[in-house]
């Protein structure tokens, strides 16, 4: 029984996160479909190290995490705005 009610709460948490934020701004829910430009790929596997020698290094002050390995990244996205999709 445990186990159901993780899942349960499991997808109700993707739910929320997925889907509220288009429906607390009431706008229509993004849908993946074929010739989408709003998709990403993640890689839980993934095993990175963020440092300042990266290729393209963040440039947040607050970096709690760098030169530690983190496991998990998005590893491809296609998200674009429509001003790009025409240029």
């Amino acid at each position: 029984m445990l186990a159901l009610d993780w899942l349960l709460w499991l997808m109700e948490l993707w739910q929320a996160i997925s889907y509220g934020p288009s429906q607390l701004l009431q706008r229509r829910e993004e849908r993946l479909s074929l010739g989408s430009n709003r998709w990403l790929l993640y890689d839980p596997d993934h095993r990175w190290t963020p440092s300042l020698d990266d290729d393209d290094p963040s440039q947040a002050a607050n970096q709690p995490l760098r030169m530690q390995e983190i496991t998990g990244a998005v590893v491809a996205c296609g998200l674009r705005s429509p001003e790009t999709l025409t240029g």
